[in-house]
Protein backbone atom coordinates (compact mmCIF):
# COMPACT_ATOMS: atom_id res chain seq x y z
CA UNK A 1 0.00 0.00 0.00
CA UNK A 2 1.14 3.88 -0.77
CA UNK A 3 2.20 6.22 1.94
CA UNK A 4 -1.31 8.56 1.86
CA UNK A 5 0.66 11.40 1.08
CA UNK A 6 2.38 10.08 -1.84
CA UNK A 7 -0.80 8.35 -2.83
CA UNK A 8 -2.14 12.31 -2.58
CA UNK A 9 0.59 13.44 -4.78
CA UNK A 10 0.17 10.88 -7.56
CA UNK A 11 -3.68 11.56 -8.02
CA UNK A 12 -3.38 14.76 -8.15
CA UNK A 13 -0.39 14.08 -10.77
CA UNK A 14 -2.79 11.60 -12.50
CA UNK A 15 -5.98 14.07 -12.42
CA UNK A 16 -3.57 17.24 -13.39
CA UNK A 17 -2.51 14.90 -16.75
CA UNK A 18 -6.03 13.41 -16.96
CA UNK A 19 -7.78 17.31 -17.25
CA UNK A 20 -5.14 19.47 -18.96
CA UNK A 21 -3.73 16.62 -21.55
CA UNK A 22 -5.79 13.34 -21.51
CA UNK A 23 -8.89 15.44 -20.97
CA UNK A 24 -8.43 18.66 -23.06
CA UNK A 25 -5.41 18.16 -24.73
CA UNK A 26 -4.95 22.12 -24.16
CA UNK A 27 -1.67 24.18 -23.14
CA UNK A 28 -2.62 26.04 -19.66
CA UNK A 29 -2.92 29.06 -20.80
CA UNK A 30 -6.25 27.80 -22.51
CA UNK A 31 -9.28 29.41 -21.04
CA UNK A 32 -11.03 26.74 -20.23
CA UNK A 33 -8.07 24.93 -18.79
CA UNK A 34 -7.92 23.53 -14.99
CA UNK A 35 -5.14 26.18 -14.27
CA UNK A 36 -6.93 29.01 -16.48
CA UNK A 37 -10.19 27.93 -14.82
CA UNK A 38 -7.92 28.10 -10.95
CA UNK A 39 -6.37 31.63 -11.83
CA UNK A 40 -9.85 33.20 -12.19
CA UNK A 41 -11.41 32.23 -9.13
CA UNK A 42 -10.58 33.50 -6.09
CA UNK A 43 -9.74 32.52 -2.30
CA UNK A 44 -12.99 34.12 -1.09
CA UNK A 45 -15.61 32.16 -3.83
CA UNK A 46 -17.65 29.96 -2.78
CA UNK A 47 -17.18 26.83 -5.85
CA UNK A 48 -18.82 23.38 -6.30
CA UNK A 49 -17.86 21.10 -9.13
CA UNK A 50 -20.81 19.08 -10.28
CA UNK A 51 -20.02 15.87 -11.50
CA UNK A 52 -16.45 16.78 -10.46
CA UNK A 53 -14.73 12.98 -11.38
CA UNK A 54 -11.30 12.49 -10.01
CA UNK A 55 -11.67 16.37 -8.94
CA UNK A 56 -9.63 17.68 -10.77
CA UNK A 57 -9.45 20.98 -9.22
CA UNK A 58 -8.94 20.17 -5.43
CA UNK A 59 -5.69 21.63 -4.24
CA UNK A 60 -5.77 24.53 -6.95
CA UNK A 61 -8.99 26.08 -5.47
CA UNK A 62 -9.12 27.09 -1.93
CA UNK A 63 -13.19 26.97 -1.07
CA UNK A 64 -13.69 24.18 -3.43
CA UNK A 65 -16.71 20.72 -2.79
CA UNK A 66 -16.80 18.53 -5.59
CA UNK A 67 -20.14 16.40 -6.34
CA UNK A 68 -20.38 13.28 -8.29
CA UNK A 69 -22.63 9.91 -8.90
CA UNK A 70 -20.29 7.63 -8.81
CA UNK A 71 -16.40 8.78 -8.88
CA UNK A 72 -15.08 8.19 -5.16
CA UNK A 73 -12.75 11.08 -6.16
CA UNK A 74 -16.01 13.53 -4.97
CA UNK A 75 -16.15 15.22 -1.79
CA UNK A 76 -19.86 14.27 -1.55
CA UNK A 77 -20.82 11.16 -3.61
CA UNK A 78 -24.31 11.74 -4.37
CA UNK A 79 -26.44 13.20 -7.68
CA UNK A 80 -27.82 16.82 -7.50
CA UNK A 81 -30.84 15.81 -7.23
CA UNK A 82 -29.84 14.37 -3.70
CA UNK A 83 -27.27 16.94 -2.79
CA UNK A 84 -28.35 19.28 -0.20
CA UNK A 85 -25.78 22.09 0.43
CA UNK A 86 -24.86 23.96 3.56
CA UNK A 87 -24.05 27.56 1.73
CA UNK A 88 -24.64 29.23 -1.58
CA UNK A 89 -21.95 29.03 -4.34
CA UNK A 90 -20.54 32.12 -6.42
CA UNK A 91 -19.24 29.43 -9.34
CA UNK A 92 -20.16 26.21 -10.53
CA UNK A 93 -18.20 23.98 -12.27
CA UNK A 94 -19.83 21.58 -15.24
CA UNK A 95 -17.63 19.71 -17.11
CA UNK A 96 -19.87 17.26 -19.12
CA UNK A 97 -22.08 16.35 -16.24
CA UNK A 98 -24.75 18.52 -17.44
CA UNK A 99 -26.38 17.33 -20.73
CA UNK A 100 -27.69 13.65 -19.88
CA UNK A 101 -31.57 12.49 -20.56
CA UNK A 102 -34.01 14.93 -21.94
CA UNK A 103 -34.15 18.75 -22.56
CA UNK A 104 -36.71 18.19 -19.33
CA UNK A 105 -34.51 16.31 -17.30
CA UNK A 106 -31.70 19.28 -17.68
CA UNK A 107 -33.83 21.82 -17.20
CA UNK A 108 -34.77 20.18 -13.69
CA UNK A 109 -31.05 19.86 -13.06
CA UNK A 110 -30.66 23.60 -13.70
CA UNK A 111 -33.27 24.57 -11.47
CA UNK A 112 -31.57 22.65 -8.66
CA UNK A 113 -28.56 24.25 -9.37
CA UNK A 114 -29.59 27.46 -9.74
CA UNK A 115 -31.11 27.06 -5.96
CA UNK A 116 -27.35 26.64 -4.90
CA UNK A 117 -25.96 29.81 -6.66
CA UNK A 118 -25.66 32.90 -5.35
CA UNK A 119 -27.52 35.80 -7.35
CA UNK A 120 -24.05 36.70 -8.38
CA UNK A 121 -22.19 34.14 -9.65
CA UNK A 122 -21.11 31.78 -12.28
CA UNK A 123 -21.33 28.11 -14.02
CA UNK A 124 -18.69 27.21 -16.35
CA UNK A 125 -19.73 24.47 -18.62
CA UNK A 126 -17.74 21.71 -21.02
CA UNK A 127 -20.49 19.82 -23.63
CA UNK A 128 -20.77 17.78 -26.35
CA UNK A 129 -21.58 19.56 -28.74
CA UNK A 130 -25.05 18.56 -30.44
CA UNK A 131 -23.67 18.36 -33.75
CA UNK A 132 -20.89 15.48 -32.64
CA UNK A 133 -21.32 12.00 -32.13
CA UNK A 134 -19.66 10.36 -29.51
CA UNK A 135 -19.13 6.79 -29.73
CA UNK A 136 -20.94 5.12 -26.47
CA UNK A 137 -24.01 4.48 -25.33
CA UNK A 138 -24.49 7.46 -23.16
CA UNK A 139 -27.96 9.47 -24.16
CA UNK A 140 -26.92 13.01 -24.21
CA UNK A 141 -29.24 15.79 -25.00
CA UNK A 142 -27.87 17.73 -28.52
CA UNK A 143 -27.00 21.24 -27.11
CA UNK A 144 -25.40 23.87 -29.19
CA UNK A 145 -24.88 27.62 -28.49
CA UNK A 146 -28.50 28.71 -29.49
CA UNK A 147 -30.05 26.14 -26.59
CA UNK A 148 -27.13 27.02 -24.20
CA UNK A 149 -27.69 31.04 -24.63
CA UNK A 150 -31.68 30.31 -24.36
CA UNK A 151 -30.62 28.44 -21.00
CA UNK A 152 -28.61 30.83 -19.30
CA UNK A 153 -31.37 33.25 -20.33
CA UNK A 154 -33.91 31.32 -18.24
CA UNK A 155 -31.59 31.66 -15.30
CA UNK A 156 -30.95 35.27 -15.65
CA UNK A 157 -27.14 34.38 -17.08
CA UNK A 158 -25.64 35.94 -19.96
CA UNK A 159 -23.60 33.60 -22.07
CA UNK A 160 -19.73 34.21 -22.91
CA UNK A 161 -16.88 32.64 -24.18
CA UNK A 162 -18.70 30.46 -26.33
CA UNK A 163 -16.06 28.18 -28.13
CA UNK A 164 -15.34 24.45 -28.95
CA UNK A 165 -12.06 22.72 -28.77
CA UNK A 166 -10.23 22.70 -31.87
CA UNK A 167 -7.34 21.04 -30.67
CA UNK A 168 -8.56 17.61 -30.66
CA UNK A 169 -10.87 16.76 -33.44
CA UNK A 170 -11.06 12.82 -32.35
CA UNK A 171 -12.99 14.12 -29.39
CA UNK A 172 -14.62 17.26 -29.75
CA UNK A 173 -16.28 19.54 -26.77
CA UNK A 174 -17.82 22.85 -26.87
CA UNK A 175 -17.19 25.54 -23.24
CA UNK A 176 -19.26 28.28 -22.31
CA UNK A 177 -19.38 30.63 -19.09
CA UNK A 178 -22.85 32.01 -18.04
CA UNK A 179 -21.97 35.06 -15.80
CA UNK A 180 -25.12 36.69 -13.52
CA UNK A 181 -24.23 39.58 -12.14
CA UNK A 182 -27.56 40.26 -10.04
Amino acid sequence: MLDSELEYVLIQKFAYYYANVQHNNAPTNFFYSIESISDRITDDQQVIDIGCGINPFKGLIQNLIGIDLVDVGADIVTSVESFQPTKKFDVAICFGSLQFGSYDYVLKQLMLIDKFMNEKSMIIWKFTPNDYVMHDDLDRFPLSEDILNDLAKKFNYIQSHFMHNINRQQDLRGYTTWTRKN
